[in-house]
């Protein structure tokens, strides 16, 4: 396991040498920075995990050191200890009014600065929600950004990034190879929005290899077209060169059968509220779905803008909408699978828990239907399950009932419910209102 880094910044060298004393090199990766200048270089190179911070320094002192860490949306859920001979309260206040997560008063005491740099690193782990091997903001954080520009109305453009064939690649190469390549897209991503994006774009990893970044309609081509060039002139490197000549590694695919896999390539699926209104996390969930599945289908790596006006789905669109039905009843299956793909609507079947969580992984459905009592995990486990999975989460789930429920328990994880003997009609509208 990797030691987590920390940057130690002071203009005093024998300050520098007793923080990195007291904390021990065998625990912890030191890297050092004298001035703030400095300091602000070596957080761009580095990435450090936590920042010891001198408050008095030339030039760029502390206070502005971490001014402009949380102003970046790179650095801002670094955690922060700032270190000062000045004991008023006042400049304490100071340091946490703008962003300090702690403040120490030199001469510290060593054993009192191991505890809460341990304290702070723990909680940026556990509590906050910053992706372990990127440390950009994760799901509750992404979440969050997105009510946030709904309510305050402004022009935005969600844009959800996918690694094509990841798996195959870490099949064959190894979990730290494919950590490399979750990287590489995590820093093309910064990169890209540092140099073509505005000041308060935003960018989070759901987890595994799916990004998203939120910037504003006028970016969102300029952006996707430098992620996805930087992307294909990088990723052929981390293949060896009987792979980069052929074009193709070859794996077991979700089957175990051998299949050829190309080399990766990655999709951008961007959704704006500039044509119509967006006012849930749940609508942007419902049209990237729609729309990954026909990105997905497109060869090479590729970017796709939703500029529709209607509320409504375009049937066009359909096919590329998977639909998984989860029900023990062959018969009413097959009913409801024909029903469905007669408005061309991709249909899955799974009789029991243990084939739908196979499909749910291997084909990522748009919208998940589960009859209530499936044998061994019942329809409330199942969603649940969904839910937990940072792959699926988003995955709109509807409960399929013998009997009108009176009311949605609020603490379950699907999203609605309907009877067994809903019209045909009936459930297309159902069908309908989940994926606007």
């Amino acid at each position: 396991m990797s030691r987590p880094r920390i940057l130690v910044v002071d203009d005093d060298p024998h300050l520098v040498r007793l923080v990195v004393s007291t904390l021990g090199m065998a625990h912890y990766e030191i890297v050092k920075a004298f001035s703030g200048k400095e300091a602000l270089q070596k957080i761009e190179e580095f990435h450090p995990e936590l920042v010891i911070l001198d408050v008095m320094m030339p030039h760029v002192n502390g206070y502005e050191v971490c001014e402009q860490m949380k102003a970046n949306v790179f650095t801002r859920h670094t955690p922060v200890i700032m270190l000062s001979a000045k004991k008023n309260v006042e400049d304490r206040v100071t340091g946490l009014e703008i962003g300090a997560d702690d403040y120490m008063v030199k001469p510290f005491n060593p054993v009192e600065l191991r505890v809460r740099v341990e304290s702070l690193l723990r909680r940026s782990t556990e509590t906050l929600d910053a992706n372990p091997i990127t440390h950009l903001p994760g799901n509750v954080s992404i979440e969050r950004e997105i009510i946030q520009r709904i309510k305050q109305h402004p022009k935005f453009a969600f844009c959800y990034v996918d690694l094509d064939h990841f798996k195959a690649f870490n099949d064959k190469y190894g979990f730290y190879q494919g950590d490399q390549i979750i990287l590489l897209v995590a820093r093309i991503l910064e990169k890209s929005i540092r140099e073509k994006g505005n000041p308060t774009d935003f960018i989070g990893h759901i987890g595994g290899d799916d990004f998203v970044f939120i910037t504003t309609p006028d970016r969102v081509k300029s952006l996707s077209q430098a992620i996805i060039t930087e992307f294909d002139s990088r990723v052929p490197e981390f293949y060896d060169e009987t792979d980069r000549q052929q074009g193709f590694i070859i794996s077991q695919n979700r089957q175990g059968l051998v299949t050829r896999f190309p080399i990766m390539t990655l999709t951008i699926v961007a959704i704006t509220n500039e044509q119509r209104e967006i006012t849930h996390p749940a609508e942007i969930s419902a049209i990237e779905g729609e729309l990954k599945a026909y990105a997905k289908s497109l060869e090479g790596s590729n970017y796709v803008i939703d500029k529709r006006k209607e509320k409504v789905i375009n049937k066009e669109y359909h096919k590329f909408i998977k639909i998984l039905i989860l029900d023990t009843e062959v018969r009413r299956a097959r009913l409801r699978k024909l029903q469905l793909e007669g408005e061309n609507y991709t249909v899955a079947l799974a009789q029991t828990a243990r084939d739908a969580i196979s499909l749910l992984e291997e084909q990522k459905p748009s919208v998940v239907l589960i009859e209530k009592d499936v044998p061994f995990m019942d329809a409330y486990e199942l969603s649940h399950y969904i839910n937990k999975n940072p792959h699926l989460q988003k995955t709109p789930v509807m409960v399929m009932s013998n009997v009108m429920m009176i009311e949605k328990d609020p603490q379950s994880d699907y999203i609605d419910y309907f009877t067994k003997k809903i019209k045909l009609d009936e459930l297309l509208d159902t069908v309908r209102g989940i994926l606007e």
